[in-house]
């Protein structure tokens, strides 16, 4: 499918995107129409690419993602659910999507953003409600919770048997603080004895002490080579 075939899939029945045809039928499909809306999509959305005809596979990820966030976000909808919308895309890419977030949120609209980047959330968020194993068991006011607490309700370690997440239901309560056990006191260890080396010792084998005892063999005297001419026949 094309840039512009995937842009305008949630509108394809309102114009600008086809005619008005007979009343309750639908239209014939505007092309014209349909391209010059994607091109102010991708122009408004910062969206890189050859062409809205092109392929969206040519696309790398960070664009895909902006081409279907544009295409939500421009039926102005009062709910927009979110899930991952990051995932796989690159630093400027992120960015420029949690401010598109970000806008839509400031403008009335409600959105549900389902992520397991912690930081994402707390950038964004205005509240968390956090599940494990299936089941709701924390509710928090993103301005007064850290990672490190969201990461023990996500694991289980922690849990809220009461949480909801009704827009008027109460925040999870913060646990008390666990009471200071004062470290042991130091106690050096009993210091280590000297090292005294060995007194050096020597081993001689039988053999080896019988060739020590054995007088030697006087060797023969030297006698040196005569002269050449002396040694021809």
């Amino acid at each position: 499918m094309s840039i512009t075939e995937n842009a305008i899939a949630n509108r394809h029945a309102e114009p600008p995107v086809v005619r008005r045809g007979v009343p309750g039928w639908f239209g014939a499909m505007d092309l014209g129409g349909a391209a010059r809306e994607t091109a102010s999509l991708l122009r408004d959305f910062g969206v890189v690419a050859a062409s809205p005809e092109v392929p969206i596979r040519s696309l790398s990820g960070g664009n895909m993602q902006k081409v279907v966030l544009a295409r939500e976000i421009a039926l102005a909808p009062r709910l927009l659910v979110a899930s991952q919308p990051t995932r796989g895309v690159d630093i400027g890419a992120c960015e420029s999507l949690h401010e598109r977030l970000g806008a839509l949120r400031d403008s009335g609209a409600a959105v549900l953003l389902i992520s397991a980047d912690l930081d994402e959330l707390l950038a964004l968020s205005d509240r968390i409600a956090v599940m494990s194993h299936g089941r709701l068991v924390g509710h928090f006011a993103a301005a007064e919770v850290d990672a490190r607490r969201l990461g023990l309700y996500m694991t289980g370690v922690r849990h809220d048997a009461a949480a909801r997440a009704d827009l008027d239901a109460p925040f999870t309560p913060a646990e008390p603080a666990e009471p200071f056990t004062p470290a042991e006191p130091f106690v050096p260890s009993e210091p280590a004895e000297p090292f005294v080396p060995s007194a050096p010792s020597a081993s001689v084998t039988p053999s080896a002490r019988s060739a020590l005892s054995a007088p030697s063999t006087p060797s023969a005297p030297f006698k040196p080579f005569a002269p050449d001419e002396e040694r021809l026949p």
